[in-house]
C-alpha cells in the first residue's frame, strides 16, 4: 500500500489531536505541537520540525530514544535482530545513581543499567522504575531494550490484559501491528 500525502496528512492530524489531549508528551513534542497551525498536514509537521532543529531550546531530551523502539521492527526480518538482542545485553551503574535521567544520554545508561542489573524484563522495568525521577521514559527504554532481548513472551499475561496503544487497540493488536511492519520490511 503506498501513502498519499492525503493518506498523511490524516494520520498526522489523527495523531496530532490525540496527542494533545494526553498529558505529558515532552517538552520537545509540546513545542513542535504549539508551532503547528490546525489542521495540520505533513508539510506543516516538516516544517514545524526543522524550524525546531535548527531553533533548539533545551534540546536533549529522552523522549526521542523513548519514541525509538518500534523503529527496531522494521530491521527484525533482515537477519539484524542478532545485533539488537546483543545491544539490548550490555552495561552500568544502578538506575538511581543518574540524577539527569531527563536527558537522553542519562535516560539511555538508566534504561541499560537496568537491564545489566536486571534478571528478566519484569525485574528490569522494576529497576528502571525505582531509578526515580523520570521514570516512565527510562522503563520505556528499557522495555524497549529487554524486550528485543527477552521477547515478547516475558511479557506477564496480566500486563498483556491492560495494554493498549492509540483507541481501541489492544495488546493483541499491537502485536498484530508489529508483525505486519516486520513483514512489509521483508518484502
Amino acid at each position: 500500500m503506498h501513502l498519499t500525502p492525503t493518506h498523511l496528512d490524516r494520520i498526522v492530524a489523527a495523531w496530532a489531536d490525540w496527542v494533545r489531549a494526553v498529558t505529558d508528551v515532552g517538552a520537545q513534542t509540546s513545542a513542535l505541537l504549539d508551532a503547528l497551525p490546525t489542521p495540520t498536514a505533513v508539510a506543516a509537521w516538516e516544517h514545524a520540525g526543522a524550524h525546531y532543529a535548527a531553533n533548539p531550546r533545551h534540546a536533549g531530551g529522552n523522549g526521542t530514544l523513548m519514541r525509538t523502539g518500534p523503529v527496531a521492527l522494521g530491521y527484525l526480518a533482515d537477519g539484524r535482530e542478532a545485533g539488537l538482542a546483543s545491544a539490548a545485553r550490555a552495561v552500568p551503574d544502578p538506575p538511581g545513581g543518574l540524577p539527569k535521567n531527563g536527558w537522553v544520554v542519562q535516560a539511555l545508561q538508566g534504561a541499560w543499567s537496568a537491564i545489566h542489573h536486571g534478571d528478566g524484563l519484569v525485574d528490569v522495568l522494576e529497576r528502571a522504575v525505582r531509578g526515580g525521577r523520570d521514570t516512565d521514559t527510562v522503563a520505556a527504554i528499557a522495555g524497549a531494550l529487554a524486550g528485543a532481548a527477552h521477547g515478547a513472551g516475558a511479557v506477564p499475561d496480566e500486563w498483556r490484559r491492560k495494554l493498549h496503544g492509540w483507541p481501541g487497540i489492544d495488546a493483541d493488536g499491537l502485536a498484530e501491528l508489529a508483525v505486519r511492519a516486520v513483514d512489509a520490511r521483508a518484502r
